[in-house]
């Protein structure tokens, strides 16, 4: 049989605009072995925007923020059409995505999330390239000194608090923050610009506005940072392979809930170069062969291109729909036919509660309610913080948000008020008991 070419429709615009700007787009992807014999890589598979032709597509594609649930194409959907549902952005965004039910509307996710159906990632086998790029002889002189730390947020109200810890963290050391939350710098023009400052600063502040498996490891502020040969302070997911070259290329926030013991760690590398750059240097030695120098996930995730376009971006999407659109043209039915939705991803549950980053805002001693990760100071095996679980603790009072002094008045407070619901009590137990004594004895009647 002659199977025709897949045609997928993006249903949905992205952020408010038509995917593509309206254009169609060619697939170029490898072509299934027996199948478009006469086709070459680049015509078997292609995308489009035109929502007219949704009823005949191989697959629909909707855009997870420009989603509205009630508004899908229900009763033209075939059942051999497969709703994929695209996002990089957290789960809570929007939030029908961690409702397992309602995700059921959707037979694939296509998400930064490593087990979802597709793999939609900002990271891709170009960060190769810097990998396989040494380090130029005035990397460090290309480094601006004054301000080690570099921030560009727009959003001041991320679900974890990001931004109370780092108010704190910019009171022991100078942190630029070029965007709109907690602004001390004017904000740079446009993604060039940007570029040009992550390439400035030697740390930059990648962490994320709420903290869920998976996301954070594939998000344009690791892969950015990377790209521009900067050591990136992560927070996010627990782990964070296969996105690093290896495990000593990032900085853990959550191993310092005390942003004054994070402040002293860069303050020390800013001022050791040789420290600096064991951040650096070791995965860009071009001495050392790369499945060497390398951690194993990141070289087999990003080292080969063709098997990445397989299982990622439009290409494995064209992959995935493929047995369902052959199923179709046979027209058969969705008996037999045995889809693999069961085998990945579609609801995200994994992420943790609101206001992680919340008890910055009561000040030292800087307790979370939550277990941070060992610090590593590998670059100064011998100093007291290397290797040592910061201290943790569940604050028994909720003081968010006050000065020192208010809380001290707001606790002085309470306690009076707790004793003197106390002694008020006492009066009154003392009263009943007298009451009760003095009381004449009733007298049965004959």
């Amino acid at each position: 049989m002659t199977l025709a070419p897949l045609r997928i429709v993006h249903y949905t615009k992205v952020f408010g605009s038509v995917w593509n700007d309206g254009q169609d787009r060619r697939i170029s992807c490898l072509k299934p072995a027996g199948l478009y014999e006469d086709l070459d890589n680049d015509s078997w598979c292609s995308l489009t925007s035109d929502t007219s032709q949704s009823q005949d597509a191989s697959a629909l594609i909707f855009h997870a923020h420009d989603t509205d649930l009630r508004k899908l194409p229900y009763k033209q959907r075939h059942p051999l059409q497969p709703w994929i549902l695209e996002t990089m952005e957290s789960p809570f965004n929007p939030p029908f995505r961690h409702d397992s039910d309602l995700m059921k509307t959707f037979d694939y996710l296509a998400s930064y999330h490593t087990k979802s159906r597709f793999l939609m990632s900002y990271f891709s086998p170009n960060i190769m390239n810097i990998v396989r790029q040494p380090l130029a002889d005035d990397f460090i002189q290309s480094k601006r000194s004054g301000a080690p730390i570099l921030w560009i947020a727009s959003n001041c109200e991320a679900w974890n608090d990001r931004h109370l810890y780092i108010k704190e963290l910019m009171k022991y050391i100078q942190v630029d923050s070029y965007g709109k939350c907690l602004n001390n710098k004017p904000s740079p023009g446009g993604e060039q610009e940007r570029a040009d400052l992550l390439r400035q600063y030697k740390f930059y502040l990648a962490v994320e506005n709420s903290n869920c498996d998976n996301y954070g490891k594939s998000t344009e502020k690791l892969f950015d940072t990377f790209m521009a040969s900067t050591v990136p302070i992560v927070d996010g997911p627990m782990t964070y392979e296969p996105y690093l070259p290896n495990n000593r290329s990032v900085i853990r926030m959550d191993a310092y809930p005390d942003p004054q013991k994070l402040a002293d760690y860069i303050d020390y590398l800013d001022k050791n170069d040789t420290a600096y750059l064991e951040y650096i240097a070791p995965f860009r030695n071009q001495q050392v062969p790369e499945q060497e120098r390398l951690d194993a996930d990141f070289y087999d995730t990003w080292a080969n291109r063709t098997k990445f376009d397989l299982f990622s971006v439009w290409c494995g999407v064209c992959h995935g729909v493929l047995p369902w659109w052959y199923q179709r043209s046979l027209n058969l039915t969705m008996d037999g036919f045995r889809p693999d939705q069961l085998d990945y991803l579609r609801a995200d549950k994994s992420c943790r509660p609101e206001g992680k980053w919340a008890y910055a805002a009561y000040g030292p001693p800087y307790l979370p309610h939550w277990r941070p990760t060992l610090p590593d100071e590998f670059t100064r095996p011998d100093h007291p913080n290397h290797r040592k679980l910061a201290n943790y603790s569940i604050r028994p009072l909720d003081t968010h948000g006050l000065d020192p002094s208010s809380r001290f008045a707001w606790m002085l407070f309470s306690f009076y008020c707790v004793l003197f619901t106390g002694f008020m009590g006492f009066l009154l137990y003392r009263r009943s008991i007298k009451k009760h004594r003095y009381s004449s004895p009733s007298i049965p009647l004959s």
